[in-house]
């Protein structure tokens, strides 16, 4: 999962014990892979009313719905006709997303080399067969416990602490893996955008007037985001970027036009611009990040185009298309 439920945890902040039961009750999608009816019925009637159940019969199936739904959870049993259990776990983990799907075996083998290959497929447990439906289910909620905690800690990792919006981390780590996944082959766009005469604004009102100015363009921003993969970083200081998967230059100018725009409209003082106000410029790049190093040449088209919106006078949007 990439985005987090629920309210990040604060440093130095600890779950008490109900909280962690809160935690085990998020609902996720959890696939179930038995070719036996009466253990496809079982587990379907143990999890059914909290969690969202998807079934398949063979080791094939579950490799094909893997790709298509990426579940948060697999039950997997080991022993089945075709693509066993084991092979079928080893190849789910070579998919993406399968590295942080949680795979628990249920077998009916309990020798030691039965388990060590089950370790070494990739599973994150495994419960024995006759299925013992309270161990299975306080199994799977300690699962969902360290899932959910990972990911709120991950979450928390890629926040700028000053602005609330994704850190420069995010933003290296989604260029990194962006052009990986399946969405990475379609075009995706990228604005650079900088908080004109920032420093002057610093020098007259002070770092704390600063940082406040920061967090109110980064709010202001932010809001204007209305694509759901969209993300807005800080990139350092008062330099921001945002990320737009799947958009072409004509969606990226209109939503840079936007977000200068709402930084406008906060109308926040600076006596030493023209303008008499804190205003941004941007720039807009857009293109395939699949080829060798496209991520850092749109970056750096980027940045040229923003360079181009601060010799125009700043408070405008350039973009490598000119369609400003």
């Amino acid at each position: 999962m990439l985005e987090a439920q629920g309210p990040l945890m604060e440093a130095g902040q600890t779950w008490a014990s109900g909280e962690l039961e809160d935690l085990a009750l998020q609902k996720m999608k959890i696939l179930v892979v038995d070719d036996e009816p009466t253990n496809l019925h079982l587990m379907y009637n143990l999890f059914g009313e909290q969690h969202e159940i998807y079934v398949c019969r063979t080791g094939e199936e579950a490799i094909t719905f893997f790709v298509d739904k990426r579940p948060d959870f697999v039950l997997m049993d080991v022993v089945m006709p075709g693509i066993g259990g084991l092979e079928a776990c080893r190849r789910i983990k070579q998919l993406p997303g399968g590295a942080e799907a949680g795979v628990i075996f249920i077998t009916g083998l309990a020798d030691v080399d039965h388990e060590t290959q089950c370790w070494e497929a990739g599973a994150v447990d495994f419960v024995t067969k006759p299925i013992n439906p309270i161990t299975l289910r306080r199994r799977l909620d300690s699962h969902i416990t360290l899932r959910v905690q990972a990911d709120q800690l991950r979450e928390f990792a890629w926040i700028d602490g000053l602005t609330g919006v994704k850190n420069r981390r995010y933003f290296d780590r989604w260029m990194s893996d962006h052009p990986l996944s399946e969405v990475g082959k379609v075009p995706a766009s990228i604005i650079m955008l900088d908080v004109d005469h920032f420093k002057a604004f610093n020098d007259r009102y002070g770092h704390l007037a600063g940082d406040e100015c920061l967090r109110r363009v980064a709010a202001a921003m932010k809001a204007q985001l209305r694509r759901p993969d969209d993300a807005l970083c800080r990139y350092g200081g008062e330099e921001f970027a945002c990320l737009l998967p799947g958009a072409d230059v004509q969606t990226a100018t209109s939503i840079a036009h936007r977000l200068i725009g709402s930084v406008r409209g906060l109308a926040i003082p600076h006596e030493n611009t023209a303008r008499g106000m804190v205003t941004a410029s941007a720039g807009v790049a857009s293109g395939s990040l699949s080829g060798p190093d496209a991520g850092g040449s749109i970056i750096e088209r980027a940045d040229k185009c923003l360079y181009d919106a601060k010799q125009r006078g700043r408070d405008c949007v350039a973009s490598e298309h000119d369609l400003v």
